[in-house]
């Protein structure tokens, strides 16, 4: 599977995102780019199951199958991260972490935007999220005004704070106005993809959306990418670091992660 790290600096955004002029571009008839993410994401979910494992026998006879992780692992970039972080959950769990497709929720898990929450993006937040003027922001939610609002192709104040590094803004959408991490665009990706796609790693916005929502980080977009296929193969040595370290922060919350795809499930 092609990281997006490999592509041409020149389709990299286009790779990414719409542009605010760029149209929404529908899927219908277009069943070479589906079976291209289909084979995408199978690809991924098999490459995330290639995990290092030994056998071994327990104190009290039973044979156990026991995830490991080498020291050299941590330099080695064969390995990717979203291996990297299965066997870190596995090793800490003892269970398979399985990537979800972006399209295995409906509106229980993702929470499309309302009209009134498009109409809300205007001017005077976006420029406040920019400069990132909490006070303006704090004055906005005082008033009752929603700040979980997004432009037409889903992307949120929260992709864009978390996007361009804004620590305190994340923070204040986050644990002060009650933004949901569960939203996405129209590309199927969530502010963890953009916290993962920057310059430079930037480990506090992670940790405050891992605390929330783990889960996101096993959710794949529309291309079929978790968050870590967004980071740059030159930053694997810092973020598998992170991602040992902070192993209780990158366990899925299973048992509720399987409701909610269970519970989309009997819906069908």
């Amino acid at each position: 599977m092609c990281s997006i790290t490999d592509l041409p600096n020149s389709n990299k955004r286009k790779a990414l995102r719409h542009d605010n002029d760029d149209e929404i571009q529908t899927n219908s008839g277009n069943n070479k780019n589906n079976n291209n993410e289909q084979r995408s994401f199978r690809k991924m979910t098999t490459d995330v199951n290639k995990r290092r494992t030994r056998r071994r026998i327990t104190p009290d006879g039973k044979e156990e199958e026991k995830c490991i992780i080498f020291h050299d692992d941590l330099s080695n970039n064969s390995i990717d991260l979203n291996i990297f972080a299965s066997s870190v959950c596995l090793r800490k769990t003892g269970k398979n972490v399985q990537l979800r497709s972006y399209d295995s929720f409906d509106d229980d898990f993702f929470l499309l935007p309302t009209q009134e929450e498009i109409k809300m993006y205007d001017q005077d937040v976006l420029t406040a999220v920019r400069k990132g003027d909490l006070d303006t922001l704090r004055s906005f939610h005082k008033q009752g005004r929603t700040l979980k609002c997004s432009n037409k192709f889903g992307e949120s104040l929260l992709h864009m704070a978390c996007r361009k590094g804004m620590i305190d803004v994340v923070d204040f959408f986050i644990n002060q106005a009650g933004v949901p991490l569960s939203v996405r665009d129209d590309v199927g990706r969530s502010p963890l993809h953009d916290a993962c796609w920057t310059s430079t790693p930037n480990f506090p916005i992670v940790r405050l959306i891992l605390q929330k929502c783990p889960d996101l980080l096993y959710i794949c977009d529309r291309r079929g990418h978790t968050p870590l296929s967004y980071v740059r193969r030159d930053q694997w040595i810092e973020w598998k670091s992170f991602l040992l370290l902070n192993s209780d922060l990158i366990t899925p919350n299973i048992k509720e992660f399987d409701k909610k795809l269970n519970g989309i499930t009997n819906k069908e």
